[in-house]
């Protein structure tokens, strides 16, 4: 079993994030708002976004787990230690381990998405995308209409689904490019 920290360092630690986010407002702050996915112009996001509910509500419904969301959520898991789940590479994680079977299912794939990668304000999600149509992508700083989503549950701990367009536009303070790194190499 893992010791805890004494209350004064994890007050203190969270006191230190806390005002760091406030200071810092960048990296996992998407601003972006969510999509319907029954209105996305491919059919497969919302059987993509069905599994995805479905993972969000399996972590809120683990016992053993505390799930938090935002940047309260980052202060709580820093102060409350290691029951608590919250940060965006644990949504990350979870969400793609969730959903991965039915994107490979559908002929799409997954990937991890990040921004400023190594800096405070890092962020990072999961991209889904039409594996067929990849190969028409110029790159990540002209991201296709359709054909690629972000399933980013961090914000509000709910199956929030943005075009890649829309949360890319919406990443504020970036210092680092976006970046794609393949969770199975």
């Amino acid at each position: 079993m893992r010791a805890r920290r004494p209350l004064i360092a994890r007050v203190l630690t969270g006191m230190l994030v806390f005002s760091l986010g406030l200071a810092m407002p960048t990296g996992c702050a998407s601003r972006a708002h969510p999509i319907d996915p029954a209105t996305a112009p491919d059919g497969e996001v919302l059987v993509i976004a069905m599994a995805f509910e479905e993972t969000v509500e399996r972590i809120h419904a683990d016992p053993g787990t505390r799930w938090h969301s935002g940047w309260t959520g980052n202060l709580a898991v820093h102060t409350l230690g290691w029951r608590h789940r919250g940060l965006c590479h644990h949504w990350r994680d979870a969400v793609y381990e969730g959903v991965a079977p039915t994107v490979r299912g559908l002929g799409w794939d997954a990937i991890f998405l990040y921004v400023n990668w190594g800096d405070a304000g890092e962020h990072s999600a999961v991209l889904v995308y039409d594996a067929d149509a990849a190969h028409a992508w110029p790159s990540l700083d002209d991201p296709p209409e359709s054909g690629a989503y972000v399933l980013d549950a961090w914000r509000r701990g709910r199956a929030d689904v943005y075009t890649l367009r829309g949360w890319l536009s919406n990443q504020h303070h970036v210092t680092r490019a976006p970046e794609l790194f393949d969770p199975e190499p």
